[in-house]
C-alpha cells in the first residue's frame, strides 16, 4: 500500500490552547495532551488494517495534502 489518507472531523479550537509557553518552548496544554490523545486512540480515523498494511519507502518523495471543510 503506497497510500494512507486520515480522516479526522474534529478540528481543535485553536493553535494557542494547545501550546502554551514554558522555559523558552512550547508545551502541550492539558487540553492540547487530550486532543492528541483522541487523534492517536482513533488512529486519525484510519482501519487498523490500513496502518499496518502501509509500507513506506525511505527513498519516494511524499506528499502532504491538507483539505479542511468549514460549515
Amino acid at each position: 500500500m503506497k497510500h494512507i489518507e486520515f480522516r479526522w472531523g474534529e478540528m481543535p479550537k485553536s493553535i494557542n490552547h494547545l501550546y502554551r509557553p514554558h522555559g523558552g518552548r512550547m508545551v502541550p496544554t492539558t487540553q492540547g495532551k487530550a486532543y492528541k490523545n483522541a487523534f492517536v486512540a482513533g488512529r486519525g480515523g484510519v482501519s487498523a488494517h490500513a496502518l499496518m498494511s502501509f509500507e513506506a519507502d525511505p527513498e519516494a518523495p511524499y506528499k502532504l495534502e491538507l483539505w479542511f471543510f468549514f460549515a
